[in-house]
C-alpha cells in the first residue's frame, strides 16, 4: 500500500497541498490492483486515514502488507494485525528510536537468518541482501527509555531487517543500506 502525488497535478504553483494524491493498493505476488482512493490533505482524511480504509477493506489473512514509513502509526499496524496479517514498514528518521535500535542492533549482533536477490535488468545488476534480526529482551532491553512506546505502538513487532541494495552499472557501483521493522520472524 503507497500514496503517491500525482505529477503535474498542482492546482496551485508551488503549493504542495493542492496537489492530487492517490492512496493505491496491489499484489504483487498476483501482479493484481487492490484499488487505489483519493486522499485529501486535510485532518482524517489524508494517506495514514485511506492506507487504513484500504487495509481494512481487504482479505489479508497470512498476507505481508509492505508500507513506507509513512506508514508507522499504531491504527495502521493494529489493523494489519486484525486482519490477521503481517506488515514490514520502511524506517526513516520519523520513527528515530526504533530506528537507532535498528542500526545499533545489527552493529553489536549477527543476524537470524539472511536472503539474498540479484536481479539483472536495464543494463544494470542489483544485489540485495536481507538480513533479519529478531527482537528479544537481550537485545532490546524492555527497561529502556521508549522502548514501552515502540511495543505500543506497533503490535505484533517481532524483527527488523536491515537490506543492503549494490546497484552495478558499467559507471559505477552504489550501496545502500534500508531499515525495515516486521511482524514477522521469516526472512524471504
Amino acid at each position: 500500500i503507497d500514496g503517491k502525488f500525482l505529477r503535474g497535478s498542482l492546482k496551485k504553483s508551488g503549493q504542495l497541498r493542492s496537489a492530487i494524491q492517490l492512496v493505491s493498493a496491489w499484489s504483487s505476488e498476483l501482479g493484481l490492483f487492490l484499488g487505489q482512493k483519493k486522499s485529501e490533505l486535510k485532518k482524517e482524511q489524508g494517506e495514514k486515514r485511506i492506507m487504513e480504509e484500504r487495509i481494512n477493506s481487504l482479505y489479508l489473512k497470512e498476507c505481508i502488507v509492505t508500507l513506507d514509513a509513512g506508514g508507522a502509526t499504531e491504527r495502521i499496524t493494529s489493523a494489519i494485525i486484525k486482519k490477521q496479517g503481517d506488515y514490514v514498514i520502511g524506517l526513516k528518521e520519523n520513527q528515530e528510536t526504533i530506528l537507532k535500535y535498528a542500526k545499533a542492533g545489527f552493529e553489536d549482533t549477527q543476524a537470524d537468518g539472511v536472503y539474498e536477490t540479484t536481479e539483472k535488468d536495464h543494463g544494470r545488476i542489483e544485489i540485495r541482501k536481507y538480513e533479519l534480526m529478531k527482537i528479544f529482551k537481550e537485545r532490546f532491553p524492555t527497561r529502556e527509555k521508549g522502548w514501552e512506546n515502540i511495543n505500543k505502538k506497533f503490535p505484533n513487532l517481532k524483527s527488523i531487517v536491515n537490506v543492503t541494495a549494490t546497484r552495478i552499472t558499467n559507471e559505477k557501483t552504489t550501496t545502500e543500506t534500508r531499515y525495515y521493522m516486521s511482524s514477522s520472524e521469516e526472512v524471504k
